[in-house]
């Protein structure tokens, strides 16, 4: 069985609703079926927290799962049930969920949470609303660093590291950016503030995966052990557009392989870019910023050109592989690598 908290605020009208503590299946939240959602989760096996927010930025909508049973499975159960019931009929476009801490700093939390991911993550697989949704994680110093700014809380006497670690405090300062929501802090009936956390998570993520001009751009965790093929095309940058490029340089396979496309994340190498692309989606096209030229000239024995821009397509192997198209890509890629 399961205990469930929340609100909702619809923010042009000002409008707020606390959801009383109830049965899961006694709380009745109907989703406007006219837009799409973002999510944000933080998994836990005694109280997983959920905020939504709509693509117009008008719904604001958290909501405390909490465990009110010694079967832990059963709380499974009721969680995706909850979830399913819940985005009946919604159209989900991203789900982000807290990435596990290291097993080196602490294995049994992370043995713990990583099972809940894996849950998650099938969950999400099974669920209509949610399996043509975007799927990424974030650590928790990722998207607490990217909510809160270090030098203003500095500049408040606060320490960040005691803030971060913090979920009372990290739910004060949340609710200092999103004042809107600090009625249902002061009535909430989870003491972890699982909720906020999922606000954070959502919130932290979108800060993390847009650069300064709003652009999306490669980020997320990495995961080392796939294979990457890139390929590299030198293109005028008179005729560069998208889906444009992308096309012309595909040719017959743009019907099947679809990229995302994404800013080039200035904070990582190269190489990191590569795998970070390749670690969260199946297939990026990025314009790689001209002072990382120089090694892919003695690589390909190519000499720089001004009129040009270096486009990187980084598929993921396997993504390959399902559309039997990694010979393919390789013919139509005479610049290519495998990494």
């Amino acid at each position: 069985m399961a205990l469930l908290s929340g609100c909702i605020y619809v923010r042009p009208k000002g409008v707020m609703q606390i959801i009383e503590p109830c049965r899961s299946y006694d709380a009745k939240i109907k989703l406007n079926k006219k837009t799409s959602y973002l999510v944000g989760i933080d998994q836990s096996t005694s109280c997983t927290g959920i905020f939504l927010l709509d693509k117009t930025a008008t719904f604001w909508i958290l909501i405390d799962f909490k465990r009110d049973d010694p079967n832990k499975e059963l709380f499974f159960r009721d969680l995706e049930g909850f979830l399913r019931e819940l985005l009946d009929g919604v159209r989900v476009t991203l789900v982000v969920h807290e990435e596990p801490i290291p097993s080196t700093i602490a294995p049994t939390a992370h043995a713990v949470l990583s099972d809940l991911r894996g849950r998650l993550r099938s969950w999400i697989a099974r669920n209509p609303a949610m399996e043509n949704a975007e799927l990424h994680s974030i650590y928790p110093q990722t998207w607490k660093s990217r909510v809160l700014d270090k030098a203003e809380l500095a500049g408040r006497g606060l320490k960040p590291k005691s803030v971060f670690n913090s979920k009372f405090k990290m739910a004060t300062e949340l609710c200092r950016i999103y004042p809107f929501f600090d009625s249902y802090r002061c009535r909430r009936f989870s003491t972890d503030f699982d909720a906020f956390d999922a606000l954070g998570i959502l919130m932290g993520y979108l800060k993390y995966s847009h650069n300064e001009k709003g652009q999306r751009k490669i980020c997320g965790t990495i995961e080392k052990r796939h294979k990457t093929i890139v390929g590299y095309a030198y293109v005028d940058k008179n005729s560069l557009s998208f889906p444009g490029t992308v096309d012309e340089k595909l040719g017959i396979l743009r019907y099947s392989l679809i990229p995302a496309v994404l800013s080039f994340n200035a904070e990582y190498s190269v190489a990191q870019n590569i795998k970070m692309a390749s670690s969260n989606w199946n297939f990026v096209v990025t314009v790689l910023p001209d002072k990382y030229l120089q090694p892919l000239m003695w690589q390909f024995d190519f000499k720089e050109d001004k009129g040009k821009v270096m486009v990187l397509f980084i598929f993921k192997k396997s993504y390959l592989r399902m559309y039997n198209s990694v010979e393919a890509i390789c013919e139509l890629f005479p610049m290519h690598e495998e990494v």
